[in-house]
């Protein structure tokens, strides 16, 4: 997998790229405009514009979502690929040469002071979630933070374990 760059714009630049989602006759349109800009963060603005430029459909997490994250984000999940492959926690993709390794995990909920299910944002820049991995050469939930950006949405889990480490 190519490693993302990340590029700090200034504001006058976003606002050129974000402008035509917004173009309006209305006579207030540029204040609702700048009113947008102003309260949105870094974070929601790079999400934003990812998904501008991206020709595939984001679908939000919801709360039990399972994932697939990046294994070298998170190398406390495991000291050995191989005991992640020996109980079926690891696949491994191959994207044009890079071959990435892959875990899988379960969304909990956002990371906001929040914690409300009623009130979970699905955009929220990062996600309490449970990853799945090994411990001492046996199946364990890790509960964690992670990046949303570095999510990638699945439905199945490739193995045969339960969240509380019974065999399915």
């Amino acid at each position: 997998m190519k490693k993302t760059e990340s590029y700090n714009l200034d504001k006058k630049t976003v606002s050129k790229i974000i402008d035509p989602i917004f173009q309006s006759n209305h006579v207030n349109s540029s204040v609702i405009n700048d009113i947008i800009l102003r309260s949105l963060n870094s974070n929601s603005l790079e999400l934003i514009m990812t998904l501008m430029h991206t020709s595939k459909e984001y679908k939000p997490f919801k709360i039990g979502d399972v994932f697939r994250t990046p294994l070298s984000t998170y190398t406390e999940i495991c000291n050995s690929t191989d005991e992640l492959e020996d109980l079926s926690l690891l696949k491994v993709f191959d994207f044009g040469g890079y071959a990435t390794p892959f875990i899988y995990g379960k969304i909990l909920g956002d990371d906001s002071y929040n914690s409300d299910i009623e009130m979970f944002d699905p955009y929220y820049w990062k996600m309490k979630v449970e990853l799945y991995g090994v411990k001492e050469k046996k199946f364990h939930v890790y509960t964690t933070t992670v990046y949303t950006k570095d999510l990638i949405k699945t439905h199945k889990v490739p193995f045969k374990f339960l969240t509380n480490g019974e065999e399915s």
